[in-house]
């Protein structure tokens, strides 16, 4: 083997061109590193406003749909409401017929 002169420029010169190697290289992975840590991070915001986006859709189709069950039972009320109502009217209507038919026989005999 040849005898290594420690001492010698074109070692000292491969020593710093090798460790300036090393840290582009460095660099570049951190550099990568940051790259793919902000597209994850972009990517995840956007699943995340798609899913807030859903959510609020899906909520508003369930109010919907409440909203659609709340005025069909209202119109159900209403419309029994309303036949009561009329059965009322036509019992009341007859007893009041009634009513003065016995008021007149009372007060005029």
């Amino acid at each position: 083997m040849a005898d290594i002169n420690y001492n010698d420029s074109s070692v000292i010169d491969k020593i710093h061109k090798t460790e300036d190697k090393i840290e582009k290289m460095l660099k570049g992975a951190g550099d990568e590193a940051d790259k793919i840590i902000k597209d994850a991070r972009d990517k995840a915001d956007e699943i995340l406003k798609r899913g807030a986006v859903s959510l609020k859709d899906t909520g508003e189709k369930y109010q919907k749909n409440r909203l659609n069950e709340a005025e069909k039972e209202a119109e159900r009320i209403i419309a029994e409401t309303d036949s009561i109502t009329e059965r009322l009217r036509s019992s009341s209507e007859k007893r009041i017929k009634d009513a003065v038919d016995l008021v007149i026989k009372k007060v005029l005999p």
